[in-house]
């Protein structure tokens, strides 16, 4: 991913956060968003940069179809870009792929 795909996924993260916190507590939504800045900024200070994380695209026949945030090698978050369901199947190296279903 290029540094500007990492960033848009990053602020699109904080976002989808922040509303989960708002829904699932009694934060109003300016502090829940302020609250999940926060963190992400502890969490990847340096953003696509920050040692140990990695932010790859889903390929499929060359399409995008989803993309994934790595911590080592456990996934962190992972979205799919079509109506597809993504699941993941482990590879003997530890690292993961994806099928794509249609629904």
């Amino acid at each position: 991913m290029s540094t500007e795909d990492v960033q848009r996924w990053l602020d699109e993260s904080v976002q989808y956060f922040a509303s989960q916190l708002s829904q699932a507590s009694s934060l109003e939504p300016d502090l829940a968003l302020r609250k999940a800045e926060s963190i992400l900024l502890e969490t990847v200070p340096d953003g696509g940069d920050t040692p140990g994380h990695s932010f790859r695209w889903i390929v499929s026949d060359s399409d995008r179809v989803g993309k994934v945030w790595f911590l080592g090698r456990e996934v962190i978050v992972s979205r799919s870009l079509t109506s597809g369901t993504l699941r993941w199947i482990p590879h003997s190296r530890g690292m993961a792929t994806e099928e794509v279903q249609s629904t």
